[in-house]
């Protein structure tokens, strides 16, 4: 089905009013080319990450139509994208552990907490 194949298919990010993609390291220094579109980024982070780069140590990067710099991943977040932008599916999280509160009660949020606790 369509719908399956969009979240299993290679991933292209596209942020409203981004004219360019590009990846830096997190020190602001510039790895790649800008992009019209983030696959190609996303392929060098891909990359870099397959070739030893710690990813913590890239940021995706784009440039907003009003000249705006906007960090849009880093990390772990931007390793999993360059993997799914380049066609790797990412393994299934998994919880370990649920929420410190029930859903809903958590405290200060103005929820209430269920009758008889």
């Amino acid at each position: 089905n369509r719908f399956r194949k969009a979240l299993t298919g290679p991933l292209d990010v596209r942020i409203d009013d981004a004219v360019s993609y590009w990846i830096e390291r997190s020190d602001g220094i510039r790895c790649s080319a800008a992009f019209e579109r983030s696959n190609p980024a996303l392929a060098v982070a891909h990359e870099a990450v397959m070739g030893g780069t710690q990813a913590d140590d890239l940021v995706l990067v784009c440039a907003l139509k009003d000249g705006e710099r906007y960090e849009i991943s880093r990390g772990d977040s931007l390793a999993e994208l360059a993997s799914r932008a380049a066609g790797i599916p990412t393994r299934p999280r998994r919880i370990t552990s649920g929420p410190p509160y029930p859903l809903g009660t958590s405290r200060g949020s103005g929820c209430q907490r269920p009758r008889g606790r």
